[in-house]
């Protein structure tokens, strides 16, 4: 694909994502437990950042699935990586997860959450 092909069909998905979070209803956000807002910064995120949200997780300790059952955690870590600033620092951070640290992943701003999973 070339790569006016590819801005083209990255415009046609950003637009198919904001056609589907501006149709959903309040009560199914409220639901979820977010904003409209939140729910299309999170919707916009790179499957990249997505997976990192889970090995960031078991850096932690988190076990795996923990997140899967606490919702109000899931979100919460959705939205704050949806937001971060550090975005780049943990893209760098994550490239060789075999060196990955908690230490060295203590400016991550999801890492009290992590931790508090990895504790119950």
């Amino acid at each position: 694909m070339t790569g006016l092909g590819k801005m083209i069909e990255s415009w046609r998905h950003w637009r198919r994502v904001e056609s589907d979070v501006n149709t959903l209803p309040v009560a199914e956000l409220d639901g979820m437990g977010l904003s409209r807002a939140d729910l299309r910064d999170i919707a916009h995120m790179s499957e990249d950042q997505i997976a990192r949200m889970g090995r960031a997780a078991a850096v932690f300790g988190v076990p795996e699935g923990a997140l899967d059952q606490d919702q109000a955690a899931r979100v919460d870590v959705a939205r704050t990586c949806a937001h971060c600033a550090a975005n780049g620092q943990c893209r760098s951070e994550m490239s060789d997860p075999a060196g990955t640290t908690a230490p060295r992943m203590a400016f991550c701003p999801n890492a009290g959450t992590y931790l508090g999973l990895a504790r119950r």
